[in-house]
């Protein structure tokens, strides 16, 4: 039988780093950000709300292998790394790029005047079977209230951008009173969740727009948008 286990992080309790260019709110520890109840889950090492002022950008060292996954809210981010790589992503579309260690990148905000908003997702590689990959792509959103598919490990064939981690991304977006389900692949894994708009009632646990949740041990998760318009990230995730 399995034992289940969940742990809900709320939005007003993230982690913040702000200043006159940049903000980022993050949802695991990163950086400097030390919270012991904040640790990562399996290969998902960040989550951070980011945002970025006008003509700036911001750079990032990395220590060991990582999928670096960029998924605009709000306008356009140019990415940028050491090896001489760059892709543009904008709003709708996700972008995933694979950084070895020791590697730098940049985001960079091109509007004259507009901020830009993002999440910016570390997920941890497997060193052994790293594949280099520098892509962005559109969602291919096919309706609402229904949950699809948005990046998956090279190991499956579903037609998304691919990751080394063995993890499974998913986007839904419902209209209010409607319900869903995930279902896990591997009941072994745990899955992440991630308001980016609106409401949902998971299981009766209410989370708000940018509330987080962790569970383990499931094998599938019922939820009810409860808002217009309402936007959820899934990730399934090897623990």
């Amino acid at each position: 039988m399995l034992q289940s286990h969940t742990q809900i992080y709320r939005s007003q309790e993230r982690g913040l780093v702000r200043s006159e260019v940049f903000s980022r709110y993050s949802v695991f520890n990163f950086e400097n950000t030390k919270q012991e109840a904040d640790l990562p889950f399996g290969a998902l090492e960040a989550m951070n709300d980011e945002t970025l002022c006008p003509k700036n950008k911001i750079m990032r060292h990395v220590d060991h292998y990582t999928d670096v996954v960029i998924i605009p809210l709000s306008g356009s981010i140019l990415y940028k790394d050491s090896l001489g790589n760059q892709a543009i992503v904008e709003t709708e579309q996700i972008g995933i790029f694979s950084v070895q260690e020791g590697m730098v990148y940049e985001l960079m905000n091109l509007y004259e005047e507009a901020h830009v908003n993002y999440l910016q997702i570390w997920l941890r590689a497997d060193e052994k079977e790293f594949r280099r990959t520098c892509k962005s792509r559109d969602f291919e959103q096919p309706q609402h209230n229904t949950m699809f598919p948005v990046f998956a490990g090279w190991k499956n064939d579903i037609p998304v951008l691919k990751t080394n981690a063995e993890v499974f991304g998913h986007i839904g977006v419902y209209n209010d009173g409607r319900n869903g389900k995930y279902t896990l692949k591997n009941s072994k894994n745990g899955l992440f969740v991630f308001v980016i708009n609106g409401s949902f009632d998971f299981n009766g646990r209410a989370l708000h727009s940018r509330d987080a949740m962790t569970l383990s041990g499931i094998h599938f998760l019922p939820f009810i948008a409860k808002s217009e318009n309402a936007a959820v990230l899934l990730i399934e995730i090897p623990i």
